[in-house]
C-alpha cells in the first residue's frame, strides 16, 4: 500500500490514507486527486528514501555486499587474497541471518568499486549510477502499461 495524506483545508486534512499501486500511479508530482475531488500529498517514509541523512560527526554508513559473499568455508582463500593484494576497507563477516555464508563488509564505495574490479564483478544496478538499457521490448511493454493503467 501506498500512503498519501489530505492536504490542509479539506474535509480531513493531515489524515493519512492508504491506496495500491495502480490508484498511486495516477498521482501527478506527487498528489493525488481523490474521487470526491479532494487532493492528496505522497507520504515517502524515510526507510523509503534512497538517500540516508548522516549525523554530523558520525561514520558513513558501510557498505554491506551479498553478491561479492561466498561460502564460510572458503573465508582462509578470499582472506588470503585480499591481504596478498593490499585491499583496506574491506572485512569479511558472517551473514547474521545465515552464518555459513560471508558477506562483504566495506568502509566506503572506492574500496567497494576496487575490490569488485578485483574480482571482475560489474555494479549493473541503475541506483547506483550505471546506466539502465531498455529495448524495444521492454520500452513497449512500458508504454503498455502506463497506456492501461491510465486508460
Amino acid at each position: 500500500m501506498y500512503q498519501f495524506r489530505i492536504e490542509e483545508g479539506q474535509r480531513g486534512a493531515g489524515k493519512v490514507i492508504n491506496v495500491s499501486f495502480e490508484r498511486m500511479m495516477e498521482a501527478s508530482d506527487g498528489f493525488l486527486t481523490l474521487p470526491d475531488g479532494r487532493t492528496a500529498k505522497r507520504v515517502f517514509r524515510p526507510s523509503s528514501k534512497m538517500a540516508t541523512t548522516i549525523e554530523k560527526g558520525s561514520a558513513p554508513p558501510k557498505i554491506v555486499s551479498d553478491a561479492m559473499g561466498f561460502p564460510a568455508k572458503a573465508i582462509d582463500k578470499f582472506e588470503a587474497d585480499r591481504i596478498a593484494n593490499g585491499f583496506t576497507g574491506i572485512e569479511f563477516r558472517p551473514d547474521p541471518d545465515v552464518p555459513e555464508f560471508i558477506q562483504v563488509h566495506c568502509s566506503s564505495q572506492a574500496a567497494k568499486d576496487r575490490y569488485m574490479k578485483h574480482r571482475s564483478m560489474h555494479d549493473r544496478n541503475s541506483r547506483n549510477g550505471s546506466a539502465a538499457i531498455l529495448d524495444e521490448q521492454l520500452m513497449s511493454q512500458a508504454k503498455d502499461l502506463v497506456s492501461r493503467l491510465h486508460s
